[in-house]
């Protein structure tokens, strides 16, 4: 498979309909595009927009068509959550969001119609908007995002991170409920424009346009904190954060229960050489890191990084890759460690296409390598 030989045509009344759905007009959002093929594994952010999304106009979607639709072929994201400030060149972190509007939930495994069923089993009001994303680019796999509207928008103060770090557990124990792939809960997060075209993997598989396959306002929505109560998650005034998600089945999970996970420091963090031993994945990503797709490589990192000497590791086995940069993979180190938790066995198998997973000894008997 190769990049297209014709532009790729954004669908503009579809963007402008996601845009105006999720943000007021007077909210100040941010629009990047992100990974030239041609450059490498992990290229840095190319077009940077920031504006209200009143200012929204048919220059922003010719610009937005140029580098989506080639000869670049960025792709094309958006923040989920409005910013505080403008941002210049620099992209946002979670300190810089200063309203959420929504709560989001990213099911990178799932197609949309059944993220759709699982929303309704686990009890959830209708989602406000769907939006099927496709995925890693894998057919097969489009992958879904479920926006559901508060009843109140929650303000952040931009000197308390508590209230903050209260949407996070929720939205992380939201996707746990799902059982979908890493559990990756950021206020920056960013979603793939609804419109344009998924072109992550081209060497691979042909583009796919991301599509917003339901938009409706009619719906009923909670406030956060009956999202906290139905999910399982309390929170006091000095930030505290206790309790367990459920997931459909009624089951109750703790979100950090997985072995090496953030707020496990306390017990022993797993050694790598049984984890290689015990997963035909692992060990591909290791033997074969210098061909090794940026999906796999960040994936492999989310289990590394929470091992002895993972980082050390990280930077040897990943220094085989041509494009190696130590300061990508510091970072790409620390989002895998800190926002998306040891990858699932599931989602290395449905997404990331690794066939050996249904023949392992191990297999629905643990649910991440890391175990």
């Amino acid at each position: 498979m190769s990049l297209p030989t014709a532009p790729l045509i954004l669908d503009r009344v579809m963007a402008r309909e996601f845009l105006e759905t999720l943000f007021q007009p007077q909210d100040l959002i941010q629009i990047q595009s992100y990974q030239k093929p041609e450059t490498g594994r992990v290229p840095a952010w190319g077009a940077n927009l920031c504006f209200a999304r009143g200012q929204l106009n048919e220059r922003t979607f010719e610009q937005l068509e140029r580098f989506n639709g080639g000869p670049s072929y960025d792709n094309i994201y958006v923040r989920c959550n409005v910013l505080r400030q403008r941002m210049g060149t620099r992209s946002a972190g979670d300190a810089d969001i200063a309203i959420v509007r929504y709560l989001w939930f990213d099911l990178d495994t799932m197609p949309p119609e059944a993220a759709a069923q699982r929303f309704e089993q686990a009890g959830w009001p209708p989602a406000q908007m769907i939006v099927a994303s496709g995925g890693t680019g894998r057919p097969g796999n489009p992958g879904a995002w479920g926006f559901f509207r508060l009843a109140q928008p929650v303000i952040l103060p931009p000197d308390n991170e508590a209230q903050g770090a209260f949407v996070k557990a929720i939205v992380r124990a939201g996707l746990n409920a799902m059982h979908d792939g890493p559990e990756t809960a950021t206020l920056h997060r960013l979603v793939r424009l609804p419109g344009t075209w998924n072109v992550k993997s081209p060497d691979q598989f042909a583009p796919v346009q991301a599509r917003l396959l339901v938009c409706q306002d009619e719906t009923a929505v909670w406030t956060l904190d009956e999202w906290a109560k139905h999910l399982g998650v309390t929170f006091d005034p000095a930030g505290t954060l206790t309790g367990k998600a459920r997931g459909p089945a009624g089951k109750a999970k703790d979100p950090a229960a997985a072995p090496g996970a953030p707020g496990q420091d306390d017990k022993p963090k797993p050694v790598l050489p049984p984890i290689y031993a015990g997963c035909t994945w692992m060990k591909h990503c290791k033997d074969d890191a210098a061909t090794l797709p940026e999906p796999e490589w960040y994936a492999w990192l989310s289990v590394v990084g929470l091992c002895q000497d993972g980082r050390a590791e990280a930077h040897q086995i990943s220094g085989l890759h041509p494009h190696y940069r130590p300061a990508e993979t510091d970072e790409k180190f620390d989002h895998a460690v800190q926002a998306a938790g040891p990858r699932k066995c599931q989602n290395v198998h449905e997404t990331l296409g690794h066939a050996a997973c249904i023949t392992c000894p191990h297999w629905q008997k643990i649910t991440s390598p890391i175990e």
